[in-house]
C-alpha cells in the first residue's frame, strides 16, 4: 500500500511534537507547496513561516519550544531560562522563549514576539536533544543565566535541583554557586 504525502509528513511530525517544516518536506521528497494545500484542507495548521503542525496529533508541553527551534530554520537551540524551564529546573517562567542562534546566522523572517533571540557561538557539545528539541545543556544554560543577570535566588535553586537530578556534577555545582556569590557581591 502506497503512502500518501500526508502519511509521510505525519511520520516525521510524530517525532517532532507534531511539527513539519518546508525543510522536512524537501528532505522527504515532498513539494513544500503540498504543506499549504494540506493546511487549506485542515490537516495542517500553519504556526509560522515554513512551519506547520499536524492538527490530528495532540499538543504537548514541549510544542512551543519545538516551534521556536523550527522557526529558526537553522542552527538554533533553546537556551537561558527557557532551557531550564523546559526541564522544570528552578522556578523560571520567562515571558518569551530564549533561543540562541549562531552570531553569523540572520533569519530572513520576522522574529515572533514570543521569542527572545540571543546570538552566541554555542558549541555543539553544549547542546543536547530534550525529547527531540535542541536545547542548551543544563550546565551551559546555568552559565547563560548567570551571565544574563537572572535572579540569584532562582539560579541557586536551579543549581541545587540540577545537581540533585544529575544534570551537573558536584564540581560544576560548586563552580556555579561561587559564580552566583561573586555576582551577588558585585550587585
Amino acid at each position: 500500500m502506497a503512502q500518501t504525502v500526508f502519511d509521510v509528513l505525519l511520520e516525521r511530525a510524530v517525532d517532532q511534537h507534531g511539527l513539519v517544516t518546508t525543510d522536512d518536506a524537501r528532505e522527504l521528497g515532498v513539494d513544500p507547496t503540498q504543506l499549504r494545500l494540506l493546511a487549506a484542507r485542515g490537516k495542517l495548521e500553519r504556526t509560522g513561516r515554513g512551519v506547520y503542525r499536524v492538527t490530528a496529533l495532540p499538543v504537548d508541553d514541549l510544542l512551543p519550544y519545538a516551534e521556536a527551534v523550527a522557526w529558526a530554520h537553522g542552527p538554533a537551540a533553546i537556551s537561558h531560562e527557557s532551557a531550564l524551564a523546559m526541564r522544570g529546573l528552578g522556578d523560571f517562567n520567562p515571558s518569551r522563549l530564549d533561543l540562541t542562534i549562531a552570531p553569523n546566522y540572520f533569519p530572513r523572517r520576522p522574529i515572533p514576539r514570543t521569542l527572545r533571540l540571543w546570538r552566541d557561538a554555542l558549541p555543539e557539545e553544549d547542546i543536547e536533544l530534550v525529547d527531540g528539541v535542541r536545547a542548551a545543556r543544563v550546565y551551559a544554560a546555568l552559565c547563560q543565566v548567570l551571565a544574563a543577570g537572572s535572579d540569584p535566588y532562582q539560579v541557586r535553586r536551579a543549581i541545587s535541583e540540577a545537581f540533585r537530578q544529575g544534570h551537573v556534577t558536584a564540581n560544576e555545582a560548586d563552580r556555579l554557586r561561587h559564580a552566583v556569590d561573586r555576582a551577588a557581591r558585585r550587585a
